[in-house]
């Protein structure tokens, strides 16, 4: 993880949100989860990073009019009380399964860092196959396991385009957790 982001983490007295993916990135990954390094890569409506801060009810002219990068939006977050992590820090591979012996050292590396700030949160959101942080044996109340956020949106199963749309919709994430960005 980046230290950067990892430092102003650990400054925050009060985690309202964090937001859990994966693992980083396949390609453009800068040490902050969901983050591109380049407004033309986070931008781009596919990306997960995106989506994400779609979901806030952070629209596209704000960022690009409020923040030089993506590094600096997200470090800003952070002093809203938002953070960003990963079930693993190290790349575990498209579309490839969690396994809990084959990934127990990876999933072991990412609590210790996570751990922390996990137990400081009020809120957690699990994305995909971040719900395998349970693994951990870590309890909390306030954990909500969602979809994969750039995957799902056009499942052909009703259900999930359902769940979709009511964790990645526009604003979604900022009413449900009245964040007021």
């Amino acid at each position: 993880m980046d230290e950067a982001y990892l430092t102003e983490i650990e400054a925050q007295a009060k985690i309202k949100l964090v937001i859990m993916g994966k693992d980083p990135f396949p390609k453009g990954a800068n040490g902050i989860p969901f983050c591109k390094n380049t407004w033309k890569e986070q931008l781009n409506p596919t990306s997960s990073g995106f989506i994400v801060l779609n979901s806030l009810g952070i629209t596209r002219r704000n960022l690009e009019t409020e923040f030089k990068t993506p590094t600096d939006c997200f470090l800003y977050l952070t002093t809203k009380g938002i953070v960003f992590l990963n079930l693993s820090y190290c790349f575990i591979g498209v579309g490839v399964s969690i396994r809990k012996h084959r990934h127990r050292e990876e999933l072991r590396e990412g609590f210790k860092i996570n751990e922390k700030f996990l137990k400081k949160a009020d809120n957690i959101v699990l994305c995909g196959e971040a719900n395998k942080n349970r693994w951990n044996d870590f309890k909390n109340s306030k954990i909500n396991e969602v979809v994969h956020p750039a995957r799902n949106r056009n499942s052909p199963d009703p259900k999930i385009r359902e769940r979709w749309q009511k964790s990645w919709s526009f604003n979604s994430l900022n009413d449900r957790y009245n964040i007021n960005l």
